[in-house]
């Protein structure tokens, strides 16, 4: 039988679950953040879990390299789109149906972050 020692990304993976769950936790019972704010939070460490498994998913294999890079790039996106709507969330929330240039490309990069985070869940 053979010991495999876990990659950074399972290490990660983990730490990040159960930062994940402690903060579902918490913020079930004392509700720190509105609605939309916490659904930004969730958003930003699911999808960090799923490229991260991703990444863990092809180790070993052909184009791993690239993928990571990708799988990388997508979670970096996620945070900076949430970031943007955290930080401006008054004025989002303020200008309902006046959309600046910015958010649209926040919203357009998370959208096909979304739809690439789908494909990595369920092929």
């Amino acid at each position: 039988m053979e010991n495999k020692k876990a990659t950074i990304y399972q290490k990660l993976f983990v730490i990040l679950a159960i930062v994940m769950t402690l903060f579902q936790i918490y913020t079930s019972m004392f509700r720190p953040f509105s609605d939309i704010i916490l659904q930004n939070y969730h958003i930003a460490l699911a999808y960090t879990l799923i490229f991260l498994a991703a990444m863990d998913s092809c180790e070993g294999k052909r184009g791993a390299a690239i993928k990571r890079i990708l799988y990388l790039a997508a979670i970096i996106i996620t945070l900076v789109c949430v970031a943007y709507m955290v930080q401006n969330y008054q004025t989002l929330v303020a200008n309902v149906g006046r959309v600046d240039k910015a958010t649209y490309i926040i919203g357009a990069l998370l959208a096909i972050v979304t739809l690439y985070a789908t494909y990595k869940s369920f092929g």
